[in-house]
């Protein structure tokens, strides 16, 4: 197994970690390490800008969506 060593962290962020950790009932590597895996879960911002392009554009003008807004609101 790998490990990863994080230097020069600055005192106030280590006290958040330490904080955060505490809260979470872990110890700050365990903390940190579910940190990375939920990050990694997620697509990098290349990956979701990629992804986003290639979805179909639309032709709105702002003032459909405002009136399609509107029209809801007052369907309640």
């Amino acid at each position: 197994m790998s490990n990863v060593q994080v230097k020069n962290l600055a005192p106030g962020l280590h006290e958040q970690l330490r904080a955060r950790a505490g809260e979470a009932g872990t110890t700050i590597s365990d903390y940190v390490l579910e940190l990375i895996r939920r990050d990694l879960q997620l697509p990098s911002r290349r990956q979701w800008l990629t992804a986003v392009s290639q979805l179909p554009s639309h032709d709105f003008h702002r003032s459909e969506i405002t009136d399609a807004i509107q029209a809801g609101r007052d369907q309640r």
